[in-house]
C-alpha cells in the first residue's frame, strides 16, 4: 500500500479481460487523488512506461502472468527503477520474476479457466487496494474522495420549479 501511497505516477499494464480491472483501478487511484494512468494501447503503455523513474510504481495485471506485452512493462518498469506490483493468478509464472510486490488471486483454475473468473478475483484485490490505501492515510484519501466526488455535480444545473 505504502508503494500506491507514495507514488509520483502509477502506470497500469494489462491486455485483453485485465484491461477492464487496470481500467477500475486507475479510476479508483484517480478518485483517491493519485496520479494513475491506464492505456489500452500497448505502444502507448511502452512509451509511458519507458519514463518511469525511482518514486513511479508500474502495476501488472495479468491472470495468466505471461501476456508479452504485461510482462515487458512490468520488467522496463523494473529496469527503469520504478516500484512494480503484479497481479496475477498463479505463483510462478514469469512476469512474477519483475514484481517487487505479488498479489496473487490464487495458484490453480477455478472451475474453467475463464475471463469472467479471472476478472472476478482481480477487482477483488483491487477493491482490497482501495481499502487497505484508505485505511493507510483516511485523512489524505477521504478528503481527496470527497473533493473529486463533488466534481461531476458541478455540471448538473438544477430543475428551476
Amino acid at each position: 500500500m505504502q508503494a500506491l501511497a507514495g507514488a509520483k505516477r502509477v502506470l497500469l499494464a494489462a491486455a485483453e479481460n485485465s484491461c477492464a480491472v487496470a481500467e477500475d483501478m486507475a479510476t479508483k487511484l484517480i478518485y483517491m487523488g493519485i496520479d494513475a494512468v491506464f492505456y489500452q494501447d500497448v505502444y502507448r503503455q511502452s512509451v509511458f512506461d519507458c519514463n518511469l523513474e525511482e518514486g513511479d510504481v508500474a502495476v501488472g495485471i495479468s491472470y495468466s502472468g505471461v501476456s508479452e506485452s504485461t510482462v515487458n512493462a512490468v520488467r522496463i518498469a523494473k529496469e527503469e527503477g520504478a516500484a512494480t506490483i503484479v497481479i496475477t493468478n498463479y505463483e510462478n509464472v514469469l512476469i512474477n520474476r519483475y514484481a517487487d510486490i505479488l498479489l496473487c488471486s490464487g495458484n490453480e483454475p477455478f472451475l474453467y479457466q475463464n475471463a469472467i473468473f479471472s476478472r472476478c478475483s482481480q477487482l477483488a484485490i483491487v477493491d482490497m487496494i482501495y481499502t487497505g490505501l484508505l485505511v493507510l492515510d483516511y485523512g489524505r484519501f477521504s478528503l481527496n474522495l470527497e473533493t473529486s466526488s463533488i466534481i461531476p455535480h458541478l455540471f448538473i444545473k438544477e430543475e428551476e420549479n
